[in-house]
This record gives structure tokens, sequence and C-alpha cells, in this order.
């Protein structure tokens, strides 16, 4: 597996991103996340199908015994009721057959969907200690979500894709992360 000469220690990374990304995106999110966890970290993704999918996939493809640190935050119950066409249910039963523990099931399924989506959002980034997302082509509600909570926590966010979105006062810089190419955003200073 590949593993970039730089590879740091950061604590929880958010990982998520666009439904909808370019065959060019799902190696790179595999391989990061499983990095992410090899370097020593956690991993903290969301359910649905997309990047969260990649994620997941990449970290069953990995060293399962890593998978203690990951941590899937699901809009589903135990029994997968709650989730709806965007979930990658098979792959969050499959992590949650290999460990029950990783899988934070969603606790208010009387919630709308769309309310559930967002909270989940939520509890990822609030997870974290950097941010990664995946925009791709294009900017969904949903990642640019995770970016705007990001950037309130004021952790590090890391973007990849083409022309992310502005979040609030900042701007983004060319950089590296995990040895791919992206950007980073940059506070602005107080």
């Amino acid at each position: 597996m590949f593993l970039p000469l730089w590879s740091p220690r950061v604590g929880t990374v958010a990982l998520g991103g666009n439904r909808y990304l370019g065959n060019e995106y799902i190696k790179m999110i595999e391989v990061m996340a499983n990095n992410i966890l090899l370097a020593g970290n956690r991993l903290s993704v969301g359910c649905c199908v997309g990047a969260d999918s990649y994620a997941i996939q990449g970290v069953l493809n990995g060293n399962s015994g890593y998978l203690h640190n990951v941590d899937c935050f699901t809009i589903c119950n135990e029994a997968l009721e709650g989730g709806c066409s965007l979930t990658a249910t098979g792959l969050v039963a499959s992590l949650a057959v290999r460990s029950f523990d990783s899988v934070r099931w969603s606790a208010n399924l009387a919630l709308p969907l769309r309310a559930r989506l967002a909270i989940r959002t939520g509890l990822v980034v609030q997870s974290a200690n950097v941010a990664v997302l995946f925009f791709g082509n294009g900017v969904s509600k949903g990642t640019k979500l995770a970016a705007c909570t990001a950037a309130k926590k004021g952790i590090p966010i890391y973007a990849f894709g083409a022309n992310p979105p502005l979040i609030g006062k900042g701007f983004w810089v060319s950089a590296h992360f995990f040895g791919c190419n992206g950007y980073r955003w940059v506070y602005p200073k107080r």
C-alpha cells in the first residue's frame, strides 16, 4: 500500500465529500483512508455513497487491525432502518460485522432525513481535529456544510477537486495531504 514519505499524526481526521465523484478520486480516497489509519490517526466518516463509501471500502480492504480506529456515523439504526437510497447500507453492515463499535448508529429516526443527514455531518466534523473533503468537480450541500462546520470549529481543512467553495473569511492555497495534491484553507489573521 502506498504510504507517502510524510504521513502526519494529526489525531482524528474527518473524511467526506460529494456522492458523485470521478473515478480518479475513488482509489485516492481508499488509499488515503488507510494511510490515515496506518499513520496512527483515527478516521471519522459518514455512511453515504460516494466519498464515505470509498473510505469505508478502503479500510475494509486494508489492515483490519486498525478498524477499531474508525468511527462511522450513520443515519440509520442497528437494524439498518432509516437509511435511504444514499446510504451505503452494505458497507456499513460489513463494517459493523467486523468492528461493531466503529459504527455510531442514529438515535432518532423520527427526525426527517435531511435533519439526520445534517446532524450526522456535524457529528463527523465535531469528532475531528482535521477535515479532508472531496468536492470533485462540483459542490454538494452536505460537503459544503461539512466545510463550513469545520471552519467554524477552526480546524485545518484540506480539499480535493476543482474550485473548492469559499467557506467564510479566508482562502484556499495549494497544499499536500498524505501525498495528494489539493488545497488547504487559510484562516484570516486575528
